[in-house]
């Protein structure tokens, strides 16, 4: 809470201001900027863990480069949000979250080595080197972190500052804490570091105890502020602490917005004393806000009661899986719970078990149909749960329906535009029509939409089965990080692994902007696949054509022109000579390859002949 404020009151002074949140394992700084992030931008945009990731990434390249090649992946700009509010002059504040946040985030963060990345990858020169960025681009940033002897604290309280605040609680615990990591980087000379231990959360309601806590807080801390004299200690001691108020146990609300000014006991008054102290009085205090403005934010922090959403069952055959995630995504953005399961995949035992679902929708072809009465025959009964609402979707211009979909018209969306899909589906579910715009806004691409670019082969109307892999395929690169990096399909010659590839581009081809399928058996000639790719975007071309392929590589490492893309790499052979080719970023690949022997770089999917 303390960072976030010290961030505002020096944007608000015109300062350009970055904040990071470090905080790996349990991320919370950007609740305190919720109201002036736009969620969907935030949780798209990469941070800390893949800034050292994409260059993790890059360094296991072994093409020949310049010295300065790692200065490309040590920019923080990509990376940042701004928060959405005029400060005055060139002030700003941005915002760098831990890392995107997608199911996979987790099991990176957890798993990420950070002793490999200092030592094979010479991480203290990258870290040192994105410091050099932050520096050029901000008067100030601000990271948040935990405390502690650990790799990531030892980033955060010895890499990266200039000035450490090291927070802790009145607790003998806390102060014990603080106080051995404050002594464990007092004594370096690599550079001009200064602490500041600062007191949270103090109560004065026990003023006794609380004399007695800050008497054992300057025992511990007066050696670490030999830099300080001894009246500027006293005047120190008097300004380091941040006091309890109960107001702010509830919500994450910022000060400058909960406080009035000119109230020196007031919360927003003593992290102004701590912006004076970290600024060496430049900045002392929020310049004043309009009450009225003030007063109007403040309710944005405050946790308003919303009804619990209703649980909806989407029930598709996995050839129109493209689908269902459209219409899950169109139903999530207007307020509900939806869970997708793939029909053929799908037992009875499992589908029945979802307890607390309120409707069902059934995306409606003739795959569904049949498999839908195939599996009721071997069941002997109706196979979907008895909720209050069925709702049909369906694809085709006729159907012949059958059984429980019979009983009640479908939506018919054959030929609709995206807008009327849209609101014929909300209107069927009995969603009260508003603002479709937003709403379509916010959902997935409409299915049928193909790339912008692609060149694999037309779509083998003869292609049967292999459902259960290409379900999986989808799930792992739907998680994103880091099952992503790639999915490869193994299997001898003749079991049809390109055939399961092309089919997957065919199948969600709406999700993608840049679907390229690159021949790999010789990377010579998937360097020239690459420059070809880079015609069809329009990259600028280099004299060499390695060049050309590793700046395209790079451009779809940026997202540029697109970040939804997919490459399929055929026929691999040695992995160690393909790792170079996969660019990074938040596009998908596929490798197809008779090499079984991919572990530890990607999740490995087994075809045999059917």
């Amino acid at each position: 809470m303390a960072l976030a404020n010290v961030a505002w009151v020096l944007a608000s002074n015109g300062m350009r201001v970055l904040t990071m949140d470090w905080d790996l394992e349990s991320p919370g700084l950007h609740r305190f900027f919720r109201p002036f992030l736009e969620e969907d931008v935030l949780s798209a945009t990469t941070g800390v863990i893949n800034i050292v990731d994409n260059y993790r990434w890059a360094a296991m390249e072994e093409d020949e480069r310049g010295d300065d090649w790692y200065l490309r992946y040590a920019s923080v700009s990509e990376h940042a949000v701004s928060l959405d509010w005029a400060f005055p002059g060139r002030g700003a504040l941005d915002f760098v979250s831990t890392g995107q946040q997608v199911p996979g985030y987790s099991a990176l963060a957890a798993s990420f080595d950070w002793d490999v990345f200092y030592g094979r990858f010479a991480g203290g020169l990258f870290l040192e080197a994105l410091r050099g960025d932050i520096k050029r681009n901000y008067d100030y940033c601000l990271i948040d972190s935990r405390t502690g002897l650990s790799e990531i604290a030892d980033i955060c309280t010895i890499e990266m500052p200039d000035i450490l605040v090291n927070c802790f609680t009145m607790s003998g615990q806390s102060i014990d804490g603080a106080a051995t990591v404050t002594r464990s980087i007092s004594g370096r000379a690599d550079r001009d570091r200064r602490v500041f231990p600062v007191s949270m959360r103090v109560d004065e309601g026990e003023k006794a105890k609380v004399d007695s806590g800050r008497r054992y807080v300057r025992s511990k801390f007066d050696e670490h502020l030999a830099w300080m004299s001894s009246e500027e200690r006293e005047a120190y001691w008097s300004k380091a602490e941040i006091p309890y108020r109960s107001f702010y146990a509830f919500e994450e609300t910022l000060a400058v917005f909960g406080d009035a000014p000119g109230r020196p006991a007031s919360l927003l008054a003593s992290f102004e004393r701590l912006t004076a102290l970290i600024t060496s009085e430049a900045v002392r205090s929020l310049p004043v806000m309009e009450e009225a403005t003030r007063q109007r934010w403040l309710q944005s922090f405050f946790r308003t009661e919303s009804a619990v959403a209703q649980q909806v069952l989407l029930s598709y055959a996995p050839t129109d899986r493209m689908w269902a995630e459209w219409i899950a995504s169109l139903l999530g953005s207007a307020g509900y719970r939806v869970a997708l399961e793939a029909l053929s995949a799908t037992g009875p035992e499992r589908i029945s078990a979802s307890g607390d679902v309120t409707s069902i929708v059934s995306v409606l072809s003739e795959a569904y149909l049949q498999t839908y009465e195939a599996a009721a025959r071997s069941a002997g009964r109706d196979i979907l749960p008895q909720v209050p609402r069925l709702t049909g979707v369906q694809l085709p211009q006729s159907l012949r329906l059958a059984g429980p979909f019979a009983d009640c018209p479908p939506v018919n969306v054959h030929g609709l535009s995206p807008r009327e899909a849209s609101e014929a589906i909300l209107h069927a579910l009995g969603e009260p029509i508003q603002d479709t715009a937003e709403v379509i806004r916010s959902a997935l691409r409409f299915p049928g939409t193909e790339p912008q670019v692609y060149n694999i082969p037309g779509r083998n109307p003869g292609f049967r089965g292999r459902d259960t892999i290409l379900e999986t395929m989808r799930d792992r690169l739907l998680r994103s990080i880091p099952e992503a990096m790639p999915q490869v399909l193994c299997g001898r010659s003749g079991t049809g692994k390109t055939a399961v590839a092309v089919e997957y581009a065919h199948r969600f081809m709406a999700d993608y902007d840049i679907i390229w399928l690159i021949p790999a058996e010789d990377p010579a000639f998937t360097a020239i696949l690459f420059a070809q790719l880079a015609d069809q975007l329009k990259l600028p071309k280099a004299s060499a054509t390695t060049e050309t392929a590793r700046n395209t590589r790079e451009a779809l490492r940026r997202g540029d022109p697109s970040s939804k893309w997919l490459l399929i790499f055929d026929n691999a052979g040695d992995r160690d000579r393909l790792v170079p080719c996969i660019p990074l970023g938040t596009g998908h690949v596929i490798v197809t390859s008779c090499h079984p022997t991919w572990s530890g770089l990607a999740t490995s999917l087994q075809l045999t002949k059917e």
